[in-house]
């Protein structure tokens, strides 16, 4: 990340990346789903293309995990339906 800023948290937040004590990623459950707070706008269209950071910074791959990690946040129902 560059050009970032820090954030603080309270319950239900927690923290889920720090550098040097700074929060940059924190994580609620807020009902039935999951709050997600950067503090860097690292998945805007410019920042994901790869033409305006260097290399080092691959957004778009970092984007596609962040995904990964949402939808791994939905709730698995507890029951099944059998279809008759």
């Amino acid at each position: 990340m560059k050009d970032t800023c820090t954030i603080s948290v309270r319950r239900p937040a927690s923290s889920v990346l720090q550098d040097k004590g700074d929060i940059l990623m924190a994580t609620a459950k807020y009902g039935k789903g999951t709050v997600f707070a950067v503090v860097d706008p690292w998945l805007y269209n410019e920042y994901t293309g790869g033409q305006h950071l260097p290399p080092e910074y691959d957004n778009f791959a970092g984007g596609k995990e962040l995904v990964r990690w949402l939808l791994q946040q939905i709730p698995r129902s507890t029951h099944t339906s059998k279809a008759n």
